[in-house]
């Protein structure tokens, strides 16, 4: 096991103070490792747990952030929280995963996870402006991963998908015309593509695909406390209206704002046959593009 490239920093690492409930076993939060060469999203969630477990530190202690040596799919990494590898993973939600693993249930990204723009190759951009309809986009094929919750909405609505084990190899399957489109939701798409490697790709912001499927924090059923610690966090950030400030500030998120952008794109509605029941329905913890559906 090795720490994380990424300090922690020394309020996570360092005691002294007293608090209420027993300090986690050993004080050491062990997360999966950033995708190759596409670590700018995955700063945005670490950089989020840190302001977590500094806001809760005085009540369970201090903890030190570790990573894997070693990558892992997102199936993978689900299950290993189950199997003690790994304590977090951060992951867009459906009805199996919360029946296996305990849900933060206060969406990460304000939901917008749900919003995709599709990444394609600059030379089709005439191709993906001439699209108007849904069944047009249907006749193509989208790049996503084999176990994501995505694939599946997107094939049951209709669209088709390859479906690709490792997030690394979704880009390069893309480059080779294996796929026409890489759906990426808006938090994420702007930082992957900042790299001169992307240098032949682009956000067609001319259509978004939308569908509801927040992405959540997850640990194991039999980790209490460290949901309990999660949940006081962010529902701290919530109330003190922290969590939205920091979607609208964080590097790897500012780029998407203001969402007027998007008042011209088509919008193609997708339904999500596996969202939980369970999800909540509070205004403030949700940022929405108040736009109808343009066809």
């Amino acid at each position: 096991m090795e720490q994380s490239a990424k300090a922690a920093p020394q309020e996570l690492i360092e005691g002294g103070h007293e608090h209420q409930h027993i300090p986690l076993a050993s004080q050491r939060i062990r997360l999966p490792p950033p995708p190759l060469n596409m670590a700018s999203s995955y700063d945005y969630f670490y950089d989020l747990l840190e302001l977590i477990l500094i806001k809760t530190q005085a009540e369970y202690g201090p903890v030190i952030l570790e990573t894997l040596p070693s990558a892992l799919s997102q199936s993978r990494g689900l299950s290993s929280l189950n199997s003690g590898l790994i304590d977090i993973i951060w992951a867009g939600t459906n009805i199996e995963r919360e029946q296996r693993y305990t849900p933060i249930r206060i969406p990460l990204v304000g939901g917008l996870l749900g919003m995709r723009v599709p990444v394609i190759k600059r030379v089709r951009l005439a191709e993906f402006q001439a699209i108007r309809m849904p069944e047009q986009l249907k006749k193509l094929t989208a790049c996503q991963g084999s176990q994501w919750p995505d694939s599946d909405i997107l094939e049951a609505n209709g669209y088709k998908v390859e479906r690709i084990i490792m997030f690394e190899l979704m880009y390069t399957m893309l480059n080779h015309d294996r796929c026409d489109y890489f759906p990426r939701g808006i938090n994420e798409v702007f930082s992957e593509l900042d790299g001169p490697e992307r240098d032949e790709l682009m956000a067609f912001e001319g259509i978004l695909l939308r569908y509801s499927m927040p992405m959540y924090f997850f640990v194991s059923q039999e980790n209490v406390q460290l949901e309990q610690r999660l949940t006081s966090g962010l529902e701290a950030m919530v109330a003190s209206g922290e969590l939205k400030k920091y979607i609208l500030s964080h590097k790897v998120t500012q780029g998407i704002f203001p969402l007027s952008r998007y008042h011209n794109s088509r919008i193609f509605e997708l339904v999500n046959p596996s969202l939980p029941a369970s999800l909540v329905d509070r205004p403030e913890l949700w940022i929405k593009l108040k736009k109808t559906s343009k066809q």
